[in-house]
């Protein structure tokens, strides 16, 4: 929900800092290397459910919208849901909803 997928762009924030070297120039390629971006490949050979849901007025939207086009362009699965609302309480809240049922649709079929 809302995620900040993007750790570039937002790597600084979340306490990313403590896991990855920092930002500096000589470690871009780390921080890259470790995106979700950069990880799209590797996707292709998991059977995996993917729902990325975020609000219209949310920081992250060009970030997931960004991800969401690499999903497409790579054919894997997912859904994307972007609705009115922002990267906030209330947004998630009335989310939850649908990942429930996401989620419960998923683990039915399994």
């Amino acid at each position: 929900m809302s995620g900040a997928i993007d750790i570039i762009h937002k790597g600084n924030n979340y306490e990313l800092i403590a896991l990855l070297p920092s930002m500096a120039d000589e470690n871009t390629r780390s921080w890259g290397n470790h995106s979700v971006t950069a990880q799209i490949a590797q996707l292709k050979k998991q059977d995996l459910s993917i729902i990325i849901d975020c609000g219209i007025d949310d920081f992250c939207l060009p970030y997931n919208d960004a991800i969401h086009k690499a999903l497409v362009e790579n054919g894997i699965s997912h859904d994307y849901i972007v609705r009115p609302g922002k990267h906030d309480w209330d947004y998630w809240v009335n989310a939850l909803d649908y990942q429930m049922l996401f989620f419960c649709k998923y683990f039915l079929k399994k």
